[in-house]
C-alpha cells in the first residue's frame, strides 16, 4: 500500500511539473477578461486570439493592467496574487482548461459554474488559447 501511495505522489510531481512550466514565451494577439480572482482561483476567460497566443500572454496582459501578478521561476508559474507554491508543493497552482482539445480530466478535473474542466495538458508557456475558452489556476493540495 505504500509503494503505491509513493508512485501516486510520484506521479503527481510529475504531472504538476509537466502542465505547471511556462517553458518558452511565445508570442501573440490575445484579448481576455479575468472573471475573478482571489487568494485560491483566478479564472480568466479568452474573449478573441490571433491563434498564436498562450497562456502566458493573456497573464502577461492582466498584470500589465493591474489585475494579477504571479511569479515564474525556472519556466513555472510558482505564484499568483502573492500565494507561492509551497516548498514541496503541496498545495500548488494547479491549471485547468473548458478546452477539451488542449486539456485532460483523466489526470484532474475542476468544476466551475457548472461545467468540468479538464487538467491543462500543457504549462502557461505553451497552452495556446482559444476564443471563449476558461482557464482556471486553483491553489490546491493533492
Amino acid at each position: 500500500m505504500k509503494s503505491i501511495r509513493v508512485f501516486l505522489l510520484y506521479y503527481d510531481l510529475f504531472v504538476l511539473c509537466a502542465f505547471g512550466f511556462a517553458a518558452c514565451n511565445k508570442g501573440g494577439e490575445v484579448e481576455c477578461s479575468l472573471l475573478s480572482s482571489n487568494d485560491t482561483q483566478v479564472v480568466i476567460r479568452v474573449d478573441k486570439t490571433d491563434g498564436n497566443a498562450v497562456l502566458l500572454n493573456a497573464m502577461e496582459s492582466l498584470q500589465e493592467k493591474g489585475e494579477i501578478t504571479f511569479i515564474m521561476s525556472n519556466g513555472m508559474i510558482t505564484g499568483i496574487n502573492g500565494v507561492e507554491n509551497d516548498v514541496d508543493y503541496n498545495p500548488c497552482w494547479m491549471l485547468y482548461t473548458s478546452d477539451s482539445e488542449m486539456s485532460s480530466t483523466q489526470y484532474g478535473s475542476l468544476e466551475y459554474e457548472g461545467q468540468i474542466l479538464g487538467s491543462a495538458n500543457f504549462g502557461a508557456g505553451d497552452l495556446t488559447l482559444v476564443a471563449g475558452a476558461i482557464y482556471v489556476w486553483s491553489y490546491q493540495g493533492f
